[in-house]
């Protein structure tokens, strides 16, 4: 198929000379009254480095603005100075798109010839050949999995980019086969992966800003042979996900296309807005695991599935996109055969990996333990749910709490169990966290108590627990209540109570008395609180009313009113000129009178809080501003000669300063002799 593509021309001088054609900029161009587009191949084209052995530089890359566009980069000399140079051929698919056959056109030389500011349009043909048979020919296929290792190691762990090494290649056709391993390359990769995976060959040096460096020979740590598979390979050892990922990677290439393609869809959905990182790279390993589970692919061992587990749970309380792989990580978990020494050690990676964003989550797996073995190793399940309240007492409240109120379940018979007397109910509580107890929980907690209450009435032990257990619930409010109830009905029947029964009722009512008292306490306290702010508030409206009565006067005498505005309209008048000036030239003057200007400003704030009872109205200060300000920007604007300007801004400065400072010395002055 024929593709279509605009050409632009660009030059470059090191040292440009005014008046010279070869300056810098776009020179010719098949579109050039698009201005933007114009722009942003400019900026592109001026990112490119010539080699310094002369070598033309083959360069492909991506814009949001252009697509992919491809460049030919050509060092030369130019001007009577023999000043370094560079030519750059652009070619830009006419089509903005992202399929590798659209933007691998064939790079043409650098025609030495006067050009026109219209370059007409080039045709050619868009590769289709299979990347297969591109892999086959360059003895890449059989040893697939580590050419995906490199390339995704390059695009989301190595900023600084890849040198991929060919020795083998001859020079006439190095840039063809460059070109065709990194079509292949690219389709293999999900399409925002493609958009990073930009490349330049043949140098002779790293580029900046490029993943993929070719050339013959080594010229950065970072390097990758073709020909001995040598260099990142042995960098760093991939553990047991990595091999998972590229080989059924590779094996889906290879045998089962449509597996392939459909995955690149999932992972181009997934990565559309995000960045290239290693965190990014292992969760598309785990989205990839998931995909092929769906595909029937053996699970990992579970060892490994529960150590990343706590990842993937917090993952998934982030993404929803996670929640399948989750799912499907869980679900070959369950089917392993626990040991006691397994269940514990499983414990202990969920507390230590759990976050507020997936403790939802690592709760429903602790559940899942606790059933497991409650009923059939009951000590065991106690010893674990120990372990769980030493290490996260938060935790561990939520997770008793969780489904208490069903009988069948292992928190609810633990519930049960402590509901029988008030010595189990406060070694119960006594576990767990208050604060994250719910409201329904203590509702019941405080009916059991109750029931146990009325089963032994005027016990003394049990009234003095009752009222442990509500304050250690928080509901001291609600124990009032119920010791008022208990009292009004002793009082009715104190006739028929015997000795124990009355030291008992004597013993609530002093309960009663204690919270009355505190409450009685609390009024008085609020009561002076109360008296206390209004005094304040009549105080602060008498001065109000006396502020009033000097800003109605508009206090102060012509003269001290002249004297209190001048550095207002002074400041005024600088930061009206100065602002001005500083639009059209930068000057390290204006920073020192903007500082002089502060200097003045905190002056003045210091004088009107001085002189706060004798406030002059406020038109008056506005006015003053407005006219002064004016007034100095007319003189100011009349001098013609800079120096005399400054001298003039310079001694209204002073003098302004001089005022404002004898303002704050008279002020304080005559305070002193009132």
């Amino acid at each position: 198929m024929i593709k279509q593509y605009f050409r632009h021309e660009y030059t470059w001088s090191g040292r440009s000379i005014s008046g010279n054609k070869l300056g810098w900029g776009m020179v010719a161009s098949s579109i050039p009254k698009d201005k933007n587009v114009l722009r942003e191949l400019e900026k592109m084209a001026a990112t490119t480095v010539p080699d310094k052995k002369g070598i033309p530089v083959e360069t492909l890359t991506y814009s949001s603005v252009t697509g992919f566009v491809k460049m030919l980069t050509i060092p030369a000399r130019a001007g009577e100075d023999n000043r370094e140079n560079k030519l750059v051929e652009i070619y830009q698919p006419k089509e903005k798109n992202t399929g590798p056959g659209c933007y691998m056109a064939p790079t043409g030389c650098w025609e030495q010839n006067e050009t026109e500011s219209y370059l007409p349009e080039v045709s050619f043909p868009e590769i289709t050949q299979d990347p297969k048979d591109i892999l086959t020919e360059y003895a890449l296929l059989d040893r697939l999995p580590e050419v995906f290792r490199v390339v995704y190691w390059c695009l989301f762990e190595c900023p600084s980019g890849i040198n991929v090494v060919a020795p083998s290649w001859e020079d006439s056709d190095f840039a063809e086969n460059a070109r065709k391993i990194m079509y292949a390359i690219h389709c293999m990769l999900p399409e925002p992966l493609r958009k990073k995976a930009g490349y330049c060959s043949p140098v002779t040096e790293m580029q900046s800003g490029v993943p993929f460096c070719f050339s013959s020979q080594k010229c950065h740590k970072d390097y990758f042979s073709l020909d001995t598979f040598e260099g990142i390979l042995q960098k760093r050892e991939p553990d047991i996900l990595d091999y998972y990922f590229y080989y059924y990677l590779s094996s889906y290439f290879v045998e089962q296309r449509e597996l392939f393609d459909e995955f690149m869809e999932y992972a181009a959905a997934y990565l559309k807005e995000k960045k290239c990182g290693s965190m990014e790279l292992s969760r598309l390993q785990w989205l990839f695991y998931g995909f092929t589970r769906k595909k029937g692919v053996l699970p990992l061992d579970g060892g490994y599935l529960m150590e990343h587990l706590p990842q993937l749970l917090y993952w998934a309380s982030r993404e929803e996109i996670f929640r399948e792989t989750v799912n499907e990580v869980l679900a070959s978990i369950h089917k392993m055969s626990f040991t006691p020494a397994l269940e514990q050690s499983y414990t202990e990676l969920l507390l230590k990996g759990v976050t507020s964003r997936s403790k939802a989550d690592v709760i429903s797996e602790l559940h899942w333990l606790m059933e497991k073995t409650w009923d059939k190793n009951n000590k065991a399940a106690k010893e674990r749910l120990h372990l769980i309240e030493e290490t996260n007492k938060a935790l561990f409240t939520e997770l008793v709490c969780d489904n208490y109120e069903k009988t069948e379940t292992w928190s609810g018979k633990l519930f049960c169990e402590h509901m029988s007397s008030f010595d189990r109910i406060e070694t119960y509580l006594d576990k767990m966290e208050p604060r994250y107890i719910p409201g329904e929980m203590k509702d019941q907690i405080i009916r059991n108590m109750i029931m146990l209450l009325n089963e032994n009435l005027f016990e003394i032990k049990n009234h003095d627990a009752f009222d442990r257990i509500m304050l250690r619930l928080g509901r001291k409010k609600q124990w009032v209540l119920i010791l008022k109830d208990f009292v009004s009905q002793l009082d009715e029947r104190e006739e028929n109570l015997t000795e124990d029964q009355k030291d008992a009722a004597n013993h609530v009512r002093k309960l009663l008395s204690k919270y009355e008292k505190k409450k009685e306490a609390g009024k008085k306290v609020k009561k002076e609180i109360v008296k206390e702010k209004e005094t304040s508030c009549e105080e602060q409206e008498d001065m109000d009313a006396e502020y009033a009565e000097a800003w109605e006067a508009g206090g102060g005498s012509f003269p001290d009113f002249l004297m209190t505005a001048a550095p207002q309209g002074f400041l005024t008048g600088c930061i009206m000129y100065l602002s001005n000036y500083s639009l059209m030239i930068g000057h390290w003057k204006i920073a020192v009178g903007m500082a002089g200007m502060w200097v003045l400003l905190m002056l003045n704030y210091i004088y009107m809080l001085l002189n706060k009872p004798e406030k002059y109205s406020l038109w008056k200060n506005i006015g003053a501003c407005i006219v002064g300000g004016f007034l100095i920007e007319i003189i100011a604007s009349m001098m013609v000669s800079q120096k005399l300007r400054l001298l003039f801004f310079i001694i209204l400065g002073v003098l302004a300063v001089l005022i404002q400072t004898g303002n704050i010395i008279r002020r304080k002055a005559a305070d002193g002799s009132r």
